[in-house]
């Protein structure tokens, strides 16, 4: 499962992110839509504060920030990734929250702070039966406005060969696995990763707004699919 990359992704994400970025002084300032997001990671122990900006919405063109524009974690400078294009800074150990520090080309600042999704663990199971729909509960706390759960669940003889299953709905402690979908999973051992999510409005930032982020992923888990 090492190679199986997992946040709640779409495949816009991926596809945008191969796009070509424009440099930041040539848009207009108030243009310039943000994305700030911190996860930790607890299989690496590690958290990671990321940062992208947009020309005009989140689906516009991807900006690399001209000086004396800048974008920092609390006082780090978060360095530019270019096959992504996006900037990222990763720190060891659990950080439980900060602020993102975004000054434009005319000098205006902006400060958003963001913490992490709250504590989830995959449950003390060993085996899934592909005899109907199986309930997934997890450990943690129930889901709350604005927050996403997600598992995937992969076969470890195949990377490639794996099923995603959200949960959104307020007030849930489970994931409903629906028979179609694991019975896509082959008999064997697989590999859960389990992630919660919380995203809102960013508070402080142009007419062309952007959005905050918190993730938290859990210990992955080895299990048997029966």
């Amino acid at each position: 499962m090492r190679k199986l990359t997992f946040g709640i992704i779409t495949a816009l994400t991926i596809i945008t992110s191969c796009q070509k970025p424009a440099d930041s002084k040539d848009v207009k300032q108030d243009k310039i839509y943000a994305e700030y997001e911190l996860f930790y990671d607890k299989n690496a122990d590690k958290t990671y504060a990321s940062a992208s900006f947009r020309f005009n919405d989140g689906a516009g063109t991807p900006l690399t920030l001209s000086s004396p524009s800048e974008i920092k974690f609390n006082n780090d400078a978060i360095p530019f990734d270019p096959i992504f294009n996006y900037y990222r800074k990763e720190y060891a150990g659990q950080i439980n929250s900060g602020t993102f520090n975004f000054k434009d080309a005319d000098g205006k600042t902006y400060s958003d702070p963001v913490s992490i999704a709250k504590i989830i663990t995959n449950p003390t199971i060993d085996t899934i039966k592909r005899v109907g729909a199986y309930s997934y509960n997890w450990i943690g706390d129930s889901v709350v406005a604005n927050e996403t759960v997600g598992l995937t669940i992969g076969n470890n003889a195949n990377t490639l060969n794996f099923q995603v299953f959200l949960q959104n709905t307020v007030n849930s402690k489970n994931l409903i696995l629906p028979l179609n979908q694991l019975n896509q999973l082959p008999i064997g051992m697989s590999s859960c990763i389990l992630d919660r999510q919380i995203e809102k409005a960013a508070p402080n930032v142009t007419s062309a707004g952007g959005k905050i982020r918190g993730k938290y992923r859990a210990l992955n888990k080895n299990l048997y699919i029966k």
